[in-house]
């Protein structure tokens, strides 16, 4: 009886992380597929490290000996992966090229993983024998470190903004637990790697909060990544909304003609900008919009180009300056703040078209509105 107990006991750690694996790969895979372009990028590569860290344990299991290196290094690379859906959810855009250097931080510390990955001791005389996995611990948990610090500088103002914004609560959350499972994980690893608590432990704690972590985004995939509703990437349909928005707007003598459902489309707009603010969601565009509204793209742009003679983003836009001309004179909020609360994924795209609307940078602005409120409040 107690022979029985004992093999369950040792198989549950097993099908739970069997289960993250797939669970990840799961979604590593729809967001690939539905998102079709690069903007989910980030979160594919993270979910499959994350895949990764569910099968190292599981390869001499399964008899995968083959498998260990690769699946340590995926697994090294997750802390990277990290970092950089961390900041695509804040900003609410695909990192820039700058800071996908961090994926040389697990490269410079493949050698560590590769020599880990060797079955048995690794010996080099006159040196006694070792194991190599502690410093594979080691060397995640010191790297981990250094990545979460980067990223707290990085991410910095704009975390606060995303969740003072409208509909931010998710990606908020989400963040935070990004957060907390990393820092869960290098403390665990250290833990591991001073014999506070045996490897076996700290890797089932490990299992038990990133598949947590795994079903809380499997729920909410579709809140925290908009863009996938709509069916996010280059299709027929923006080469349509494209055409017309290029139609609409490239001669002022050809107007083109308002059929009540342009209005009636138009209202709706209005309604999810003004009363709604969706425009406050970071990375919010034409895209989202239709999606809000639930009609193609090419029809938004229509009746977009139609009523309001504008393109789809300089309507959403002029929503945000708005919004931003409100906080700069009713708040003492910074302007980088309320940038990113009003829905600009930069400061500098924000000044650029905060001036293009008002002939002024917002500090400017700010201090005009403050000495005449009822001249410049009006802009």
């Amino acid at each position: 009886m107690r022979g029985a107990l004992t093999s369950i006991l040792l198989t549950l750690p097993q099908a739970l992380q069997l289960a993250g694996a797939l669970q990840s790969v799961f979604l590593a895979g729809y967001l690939g597929v539905a998102g079709r372009s690069r903007s989910t990028l980030p979160a594919v590569l993270y979910f499959l490290g994350l895949a990764c860290t569910f099968l190292v344990p599981l390869h001499e299991a399964f008899d995968m000996p083959a498998l260990h290196a690769p699946l340590l290094a995926g697994d090294l690379f997750g802390i990277a992966f990290t970092y950089l859906l961390v900041l695509q959810l804040v900003h609410g855009r695909v990192p820039p090229a700058p800071h996908w250097l961090v994926l040389a931080v697990p490269a410079v510390g493949l050698p560590v993983v590769m020599a880990g990955a060797a079955p048995g001791e690794v010996c080099a005389a006159p040196l006694p024998c070792l194991d190599p996995m502690p410093f594979v611990g080691l060397y995640r948990a010191v790297a981990g470190g250094g990545v979460l610090l980067a990223l707290m500088l990085a991410a910095g103002r704009g975390l606060g903004a995303l969740r003072q914004a409208d509909h931010g609560r998710e990606k908020y959350a989400l963040v935070m637990a990004l957060i907390a499972l990393t820092v869960a994980r290098l403390a665990f690893d250290l833990a591991a790697v001073a014999g506070v608590v045996r490897p076996w432990a700290a890797q089932a704690s490990v299992t038990v909060l990133a598949l947590g972590f795994v079903y809380l985004v499997a729920s909410s995939v579709l809140r925290v990544f908009p863009g996938i509703a709509a069916g996010a990437g280059p299709t027929p349909a923006d080469a349509a909304a494209d055409a017309v928005e290029a139609e609409g707007t490239g001669d002022p003598g050809r107007e083109p003609a308002i059929t009540e459902a342009d209005r009636a489309l138009a209202e709706q707009v209005e309604a999810l900008l003004a009363r709604d603010r969706l425009y406050r969601q970071p990375g919010f565009g034409r895209r989202e919009l239709a999606a809000a509204a639930e009609v193609p793209e090419h029809v938004l742009s229509r009746a977009v180009n139609a009523v309001f003679r504008r393109r789809v983003n300089d309507l959403i836009n002029s929503y945000r300056v708005e919004d931003a001309k409100t906080r700069l004179r009713q708040t003492d909020a910074q302007v980088s703040s309320i940038a990113f609360a009003v829905g600009f994924n930069s400061l500098s795209s924000f000044n650029r078209v905060f001036r293009q609307a008002t002939g002024q940078a917002p500090r400017t602005w700010r201090r005009e509105a403050a000495r005449a409120p009822a001249e410049t409040g009006e802009e």
